[in-house]
């Protein structure tokens, strides 16, 4: 099973899309876990709506910690064995945990990298297809995605690792070095599965 990971912090009006295109998710056997980070705009209140209606959705509140405390808050409560984070502003595609579960068991991979769609100021949605392979060299980690939001993860690998993202800007970068250096399975999905929203706040 796949359990979904989403922070959310002060997002009132990007949330309802983002949940709901997980919990429409044509593959339905999966975890959503919502972690509210102290929001105080109205994103509590949408969140304990959708878990009312979700018995799937797990909706942990707490006191404002930053994203990084929030994501690591999600995969200690994560029953799943792969994760899949995803920002509270950024929605999936409506088939994308099926097309990951397809693949997963295919290559019963460590890590599947995919593609996905930057939805611009003007809606403009850019495309962004990633390369991998097996070979993996210094130049090609220097040159990969240091999103966390674009790979599904096995959930021991940041258990294994005691992995602990901090709050500062850009908290994925060093942790997704470091995963993708180690000897982990990774495999590359030529599907554009998510949808990443550039706003104000960006």
């Amino acid at each position: 099973m796949i359990s979904v990971i989403i922070p959310a912090y002060n997002v009132n009006q990007y949330i309802d899309k983002c949940i709901s295109s997980v919990v429409n998710q044509t593959e339905k056997n999966l975890e959503i876990i919502i972690i509210n980070d102290g929001s105080n705009d109205g994103t509590d209140l949408k969140c304990q709506q959708w878990a009312d209606m979700d018995k799937r959705i797990i909706l942990i509140n707490q006191s404002n910690q930053g994203q990084g405390s929030a994501r690591n808050v999600g995969v200690m409560n994560a029953c799943g064995d792969y994760i899949l984070f995803l920002d509270a502003d950024d929605y999936l595609d409506t088939n994308a945990v099926e097309k990951l579960s397809e693949n997963l068991k295919i290559t019963n991979a460590d890590i599947i990298i995919f593609d996905y769609t930057i939805v611009d100021f003007d809606q403009t949605n850019i495309k962004i297809k990633q390369t991998w392979d097996s070979d993996v060299t210094e130049d090609k980690l220097i040159n990969s995605s240091t999103f966390l939001w674009d790979k599904l993860f096995k959930k021991n690998i940041f258990i294994e690792n005691k992995i602990c993202l901090n709050n500062e800007y850009g908290e994925d970068l060093e942790v997704v070095y470091y995963i993708l250096a180690q000897n982990y399975k990774v495999v590359k999905l030529d599907e554009y599965l998510y949808s990443h929203i550039l706003n104000d706040s960006r």
